[in-house]
């Protein structure tokens, strides 16, 4: 072998040692020279600026079918973003509403995470084909979103880029749903304050202007989940604007509105005002999110962190101005702007 290949040859095993040594969650014959050798391309599935998700089959088998998620190796955020979203979607493993975890791949130019190939469309596009959800149907799906996400707060994981987009139906059936796209998703300390911004501008939480502890990032997820409701009820978001800057200028306000058509039912409008609301330590948890009684709960759990008797009707009388945004802010149903 000519001197300069064996020099090649030693800095290419150098390379991969030092490689097995840094990530040692992927297996040692997933270390391959192209990723394109193992699978074979069927269409891409979304781009971003430095990744890119495909649907994909194993050569091996032909049958075996994948979403490959690709990551840039050359971008100098790729490799701490490869670490991290394995081992958040290996600790989130086991949930059925949260985008499964297969394996991980690194070739020399990429890092390639597999994951289970979800058929069905995103939330998004069936909240287009609908308009909006009848009430059974819109409890159902939010009650899978929020069980997900309650099993990520369990476990100190925010997605903190929630937003009917990044919701696909497992299948063309429209029967069950997950949540995808764990790439901006992180672990938190809820006494752990944190400074990084990322989301979806109709989907932001009022705090995210702010340095934001741990607790208050779980926070923001449920007002997100608080617009994805009224997203998925009335097929429009509660905060418009023709641009970003308009959009969180609204958002700060915090002043909720309900459609003249389609019409809420009580519960389901005092379920949205629960969570759209702008002090988060006001805000339902995941947990008593899932037992509201619009979710079918009882309510209980809410009322033990407040304090409150669970039939005590002072409590009862002032339900609809204590679930607010803040209480100045939410207009009569009927009105709109």
């Amino acid at each position: 072998m000519p001197k300069k290949d064996k020099k090649k040859k030693k800095k290419k095993d150098r390379g991969r040692k030092q490689e097995l040594t840094d990530y040692p969650f992927v297996p040692p014959e997933h270390h391959v020279d192209d990723i394109w050798k193992v699978f074979k391309e069927t269409r891409t599935l979304g781009t971003g600026a430095s990744c890119t998700v495909s649907l994909v089959e194993e050569r091996a088998t032909s049958k075996r079918r994948f979403a490959l998620k690709q990551m840039k190796k050359d971008d100098q955020w790729n490799p701490i973003l490869f670490k991290q979203e394995v081992d958040i979607l290996t600790t989130l493993d086991g949930h059925p509403n949260v985008l499964r975890y297969c394996d991980a791949f690194i070739d020399r130019k990429i890092f390639g995470i597999t994951t289970a190939l979800l058929e069905g469309n995103e939330l998004f596009d069936r909240i287009k084909d609908l308009g909006h959800f009848p009430e059974d149907q819109a409890q159902k799906c939010m009650k899978e979103i929020i069980s997900a996400m309650a099993y990520c707060h369990e476990r100190n994981i925010v997605h903190r880029d929630l937003k009917p987009e990044n919701i696909v139906y497992k299948d063309k059936s429209y029967g069950s749903l997950c949540i995808i796209d764990f790439g901006d998703a992180k672990r938190v300390g809820d006494q752990e304050k944190y400074d990084d911004f990322v989301g979806t501008a109709f989907y932001l939480a009022p705090e995210c202007v702010r340095d934001r502890f741990g607790w208050e990032l779980k926070a923001s997820d449920m007002w997100t989940i608080g617009v994805i409701t009224y997203v998925v009820m009335t097929g429009r978001p509660p905060f418009w604007g023709r641009d970003n800057k308009e959009i969180l200028r609204r958002i700060l306000k915090g002043k909720l509105q309900f459609p003249k058509s389609p019409m809420l039912s009580h519960e389901a409008r005092t379920f949205i005002k629960s969570l759209i609301r702008l002090n988060p330590g006001k805000r339902l948890t995941a947990a008593e999110a899932l037992d509201h009684p619009w979710l079918g709960g009882t309510g209980e759990l809410r009322a033990q962190r407040h304090g409150h008797k669970k039939h005590k009707k002072k409590k009862r009388h002032h339900s609809d101005e204590a679930e607010t945004a803040d209480d100045q802010h939410v207009q009569s149903e009927g009105k709109s702007e």
